[in-house]
């Protein structure tokens, strides 16, 4: 799978739990459920995948690599984030300019 094929699958599997999770596909129930706290969706990268409210960029963890296994995944103990371990990676709400 190609990153572009992960991040169509990610796209629509997130389209999927968010419909079935709410009960319905209307526009506004969706997308407010996928930019709420509670919505996680297991991206198969070690923790589960979450879209930012504040600029709707999806938030994933960084798999380490070396030639034939996982070295690390971050974000990293002591340095997470008080409100997800995954908003630890990037720039904060306050700090950035983004807005949706």
């Amino acid at each position: 799978m190609t990153p572009r094929d992960f991040g169509a699958w990610l796209a629509l599997r997130s389209l999927g739990e968010a419909a079935a999770r709410t009960g319905s596909v209307e526009r506004e129930a969706v997308l407010d459920y996928m930019l709420g706290e509670e919505f996680e969706l297991a991206g198969y990268l070690g923790l589960p995948v979450s879209y930012r409210h504040w600029n709707h960029q999806l938030r994933q963890p960084i798999l380490i690599t070396g030639p034939r296994m996982v070295a690390s995944v971050s974000p990293q103990e002591g340095y997470l984030h008080p409100r997800t371990p995954l908003d630890a990676l990037g720039v904060d709400e306050g700090e950035s300019t983004c807005r949706f």
